[in-house]
C-alpha cells in the first residue's frame, strides 16, 4: 500500500518508491518467499541506483541483500557476481580496508567455498586479513571470524592440516579474548577445529572440540536453538564413530 501511494504521488521512479521495494523484498525473505525477495530486491536495486546513484551506500546495502537472497535460492553464481560487484565498488568508494568492504570479501569466500573454488576463496580470504590487519584498529572479531574461514579452507579443500589447526586454535584465542567464553563465534572456531582434527582421523581430538562447541552454544543460545541442535547432532555422529554410542 506505501509502494502504491507514494507511486501515485511522486512517479514510479521516485526514490520513495524505490526505498518501499527494498522494504517489500526483506519483508518477503523474512516470510520465507525467496523466489520474491529476489525479485523485489532485482527492482530495489535498479530504483535505487537510478534515484541515488549506483554507488550509493542505499544501493551497496540493497545488493547485499539480493546477494544473500540469491544464495539461499541457490543461485551460487549469482550470488558471486554481485559479491564481487560490491567489492569493487566498495574498495573504490569507502576503501579496501573499510569493515564493511572485508565483509563482503568474507562473504564471497564463503559463495567461492560452496561452489568448490577452494584457492581462489583461499586467495581472497587472505586479502580480507590483509586489509583488515592494515587498519589502525583492526576488529579483532572479524580478523579471528577470517582465520576460522581460511584455517577451514586450507583443511577441507588443500588438505594442509596442521597448517589449519594452528591458524584456528589463534583464531580461537583472539575470539575468547574479545568476546569471552560464551559467545557464537567461540563456538564456531571450536567447531571447525573440530572438523580439521576429524579430517586427519584424529577422532578423540574431534569430540572434545565439538563437545566444547555444543556448551558454548548452550551458554550463548541455549539449549533449544537450531544451531545447537545442529551442533549437537554433529557430536553424535562422532561420538559413535568412535564407539562412544
Amino acid at each position: 500500500e506505501a509502494r502504491l501511494l507514494r507511486t501515485a504521488l511522486c512517479g514510479p521512479e521516485h526514490r520513495s518508491v524505490a526505498v518501499s521495494t527494498a522494504n517489500l523484498a526483506a519483508l518477503h525473505d523474512r516470510l520465507g518467499d525467496v523466489p520474491a525477495a529476489v525479485e523485489e530486491a532485482e527492482r530495489a536495486l535498479e530504483l535505487i541506483r537510478r534515484a541515488f546513484g549506483p554507488d550509493h551506500q542505499r544501493a551497496i546495502i540493497v545488493q547485499r541483500n539480493l546477494a544473500v537472497f540469491k544464495l539461499v535460492e541457490g543461485d551460487l553464481g549469482g550470488a558471486e557476481a554481485d559479491y564481487r560487484d560490491l567489492w569493487e565498488r566498495q574498495s573504490r568508494v569507502q576503501g579496501p580496508e573499510h569493515p564493511v568492504t572485508v565483509r563482503v570479501m568474507i562473504s564471497l569466500a564463503s559463495v567461492l567455498r560452496q561452489s568448490g573454488q577452494w584457492a581462489e576463496a583461499e586467495r581472497v580470504l587472505r586479502e580480507a586479513l590483509r586489509s583488515e590487519n592494515g587498519r589502525p584498529e583492526p576488529n579483532r572479531v572479524d580478523v579471528a571470524f577470517s582465520m576460522v574461514q581460511l584455517g577451514d579452507v586450507i583443511s577441507a579443500g588443500g588438505g594442509r592440516h596442521q597448517e589449519a589447526v594452528r591458524l584456528i586454535e589463534d583464531a580461537l584465542d583472539l575470539a575468547v579474548e574479545a568476546l569471552g567464553l560464551e559467545h557464537v563465534s567461540v563456538a564456531e572456531a571450536q567447531s571447525a577445529l573440530s572438523r580439521a582434527y576429524e579430517r586427519v582421523d584424529s577422532l578423540s581430538r574431534s569430540v572434545r572440540w565439538q563437545e566444547a562447541a555444543v556448551s558454548t552454544l548452550v551458554g550463548a543460545l541455549g539449549d533449544e536453538h537450531p544451531k545447537t541442535a545442529s551442533e549437537r547432532e554433529r557430536l553424535a555422529a562422532l561420538e559413535e564413530r568412535l564407539g562412544i554410542r
